[in-house]
């Protein structure tokens, strides 16, 4: 039979014994960020792509964007609106990112800073697309005005892992695009 002391010694040699037992290192899930910052690379198009060649942009690597055929290295993943609409400057409402699913491994999610950017000033919410579908959407806020700096950040994608955006100024607006988020949406909103 059990008395006091044995069952002490028998709890303590099983503590003691977890404790030696080595914990598996937990997989992060892939985040795409957004943040403020101070312009670097100008964005004219509101069709471009961005690569990050280590999966780890800006963190091991700065970030590529490709607009027009032409690639830039954007130090810090950071950028300037100067997308025009004739010689008018356009206030970007929101933006999409396409990923290829090959990019990463993982539930995708996102968030509303960047660690050189700190915290977005221009989106309040940021919405992954239901279902496994590779979309991560920014939206709510002022949006990114003409000459209005930003930053992104990507972690835990794969090496040159490659992320098509698209922004427009009238975002919100279009009766074509739905921001409502599903009941399967993942959702992150900020109270500004």
């Amino acid at each position: 039979m059990f008395n006091k002391k044995t069952l002490f010694a028998a709890t303590a040699m099983a503590f003691l014994g977890l404790l030696s037992v080595p914990t598996a290192k937990g997989q992060t899930d892939p985040v795409i960020r957004t943040g403020g910052g101070s312009g670097s690379v100008a964005i004219t198009s509101p069709d471009f792509v961005i690569v990050s060649p280590t999966g780890n942009s800006p963190g091991t690597s700065d970030c590529l964007v490709i607009q027009g055929g032409v690639s830039t290295t954007a130090p810090g993943c950071f950028f300037v609106n100067k997308i025009t609409d004739g010689e008018v400057g356009v206030t970007i409402k929101g933006v999409i990112f396409f990923v290829r699913r090959a990019a990463f491994s993982g539930a995708l999610s996102c968030a509303l800073d960047t660690a050189l950017g700190g915290v977005s000033p221009w989106f309040t919410k940021c919405t992954v697309a239901p279902d496994g579908i590779p979309v991560v959407i920014f939206s709510g806020g002022s949006g990114i005005p003409y000459g209005g700096d930003f930053s992104f950040g990507f972690r835990e994608f794969n090496a040159n892992a490659t992320f098509r955006v698209f922004s427009a100024g009238d975002f919100l607006d279009s009766p074509s695009v739905s921001l409502r988020p599903s009941m399967n949406a993942a959702t992150v909103s900020t109270n500004k």
